[in-house]
């Protein structure tokens, strides 16, 4: 069994936290921003669950 890392060593962690971040600014610029570039907007979304993806596919080590 691999051995636990320590949860700031998390490249998926990492990647959430910051789409969380860019969520917050995207709700504090807005609702507009994101009207104004619905397809940007949509493929942020689609490209983040292809990273969050691949990050899951490549993961050996659990989180503590």
């Amino acid at each position: 069994m691999p051995q636990a890392k320590p949860m700031w060593q998390s490249k998926t962690l990492w990647v959430n936290g910051l789409t969380l971040a860019a969520g917050c600014l995207a709700l504090i610029a807005g609702s507009d921003l994101i009207a104004a570039h619905p397809q940007i907007t949509a493929g942020l979304v689609t490209a983040l669950g292809v990273v969050n993806y691949v990050l899951r596919l490549v993961t050996v080590q659990p989180v503590v």
